[in-house]
């Protein structure tokens, strides 16, 4: 998987969890994904490896709590001068891009952060819901004219791998028609065919089930729509929509958000 290809055409919304709370786990992090927000967890030690990110669609979240721990701040005073550190990493960074949160009941930690209009919370955010819906919200926040943008990355795997496909057009009843597969994302994918023939069997619109054999999974949409054929390419491209479980299987959505979060996670490491 690392070696192949991949292009992103419309990158996610990225969220850096500095010391994320216990209680999100891959799966939430994939289901996030389907939200166009890719969220990363980074431990404090490799904060200034953030410092010189300066794309537009980052935002960073700050749990203060874990942070103070691991400094071993046991006096206000400590937790004073750690959150001035903090808030220092803040002001280089895009305004209203950074949350921080807390369940230190202490005026003078949420002055330090209001006092230079910094989004700041006193909750306890140890609770999943509350997690991931409060970072939903920043995003919206943050990002309030960009919400029709969707995330679009393409993995390409043909010809460098060969995956085999079997997809039925359930427009036509046909029977089981071979496939290698060509490219794969989080809303369609594209499909070589075998025998040249079979191309006759398809039209623009027709309904298909397609089941696809990766390395990581056995991957199957139940239902997608062909919205694009090359006869010269011997290709067609077919749609669907994550958060359809009739076109596709909630468990398969979030394993194929889990594969294209990892190539987008490799990829910003790789080239940021």
């Amino acid at each position: 998987m690392t070696n192949l290809e991949s292009e992103i055409l419309i990158a996610p919304k990225v969220v850096y969890y500095i010391e994320i709370p216990g209680v999100i786990n891959q799966k939430d992090k994939f289901n996030l994904l389907i939200q166009d927000i890719l969220l990363l967890e980074i431990e404090l030690e490799k904060l200034d490896e953030l410092k010189e990110k300066s794309e537009d669609n980052i935002i960073y979240i700050f749990n203060l709590d874990k942070i103070f721990r691991k400094r071993g701040a046991t006096s206000i005073d400590r937790e004073l001068r750690f959150s001035h550190e903090i808030l220092k990493f803040i002001k280089e960074k895009p305004k209203n891009h950074s949350l921080v949160h807390t369940t230190v009941l202490h005026d003078d930690i949420k002055k330090i952060f209001q006092n230079e209009k910094i989004p700041f919370m006193q909750k306890n955010l140890e609770q999943k819901q509350l997690t991931i819906s409060t970072i939903i919200k920043m995003v919206h926040f943050a990002f309030k004219e960009e919400q029709a943008l969707r995330t679009q990355i393409r993995i390409n795997y043909y010809p460098e791998k060969i995956i085999n496909v079997e997809a039925v057009n359930l427009t036509k009843k046909s029977s089981k028609i071979k496939f290698h597969l060509k490219d794969l994302s989080l809303n369609g994918l594209g499909l070589i065919f075998i025998n040249v023939d079979d191309m006759s069997m398809f039209n623009l619109k027709d309904l298909m089930e397609v089941r696809v054999w990766l390395p990581e999974i056995t991957l199957k949409i139940s239902a997608g729509f062909i919205t694009r054929m090359s006869k010269d390419k011997k290709e067609l491209g077919l749609n669907f929509n994550l958060k359809n479980h009739k076109m596709i299987a909630e468990n398969d959505a979030v394993n194929l958000s889990g594969i294209v979060y990892e190539v987008i996670k490799k990829k910003l490491e790789t080239h940021t």
